[in-house]
């Protein structure tokens, strides 16, 4: 998995809470108390998925509640800044959906083993879409929450909720 995203899950629960709750939250998932994520560098998907499954149990969440979570973090406080291009280069979430497996692809493009996930967007009418979502790790969750986050950047109104475990419906309202 990307380091940013594990960066920004750090920074999540530092800010949100204290050090010592991150620290915790490492000794839960099995992790030495000197782990420092890299921004660039990988942590390998069977890490990382621990990682997360224990922060989301040291905050006592279900998997929805920490999406939204960690979307409005991800996109409000963390990843505006450091891939502003990829914010900038659309005007609506629909621009943004439409381009969202080329987003990925190229933001994972210089790691060694990338794996990113990868979305089909299929729509059904223009204001409605059926996202599948191909990916071992089971993230769904996260993604139901950052396209939440996207609609409040784009400044639009949209319903977004997973309708299978590896479907995401769509409506945009505006």
């Amino acid at each position: 998995m990307h380091g940013s995203f594990i960066v920004c899950l750090k920074e999540m629960m530092i800010s949100k809470f204290d050090e010592s709750f991150w620290l915790d939250t490492l000794e839960l998932a099995g992790f030495d108390s000197s782990y420092r994520p890299v921004f660039n560098q990988e942590l390998p998907d069977e890490k990382a998925i621990k990682l997360i499954k224990s922060t989301v149990k040291k905050l006592n969440m279900d998997d929805r509640r920490f999406g939204e979570m960690f979307g409005n973090y991800w996109i409000k406080s963390f990843a505006r800044d450091k891939f502003f291009a990829f914010f900038d280069a659309y005007k609506t979430i629909k621009d943004f959906l439409n381009n969202l497996d080329l987003i990925h692809l190229k933001i994972t493009a210089n790691l060694k083993y990338p794996n990113p996930p990868r979305f089909e967007v299929n729509w059904e009418n223009p204001s409605t879409a059926i996202i599948q979502y191909k990916s071992m790790r089971g993230f769904i969750h996260i993604a139901v929450g950052l396209l939440k986050a996207m609609a409040d950047y784009y400044r639009q109104e949209i319903s977004v909720y997973r309708v299978e475990s590896d479907k995401i419906k769509i409506f945009i309202k505006n």
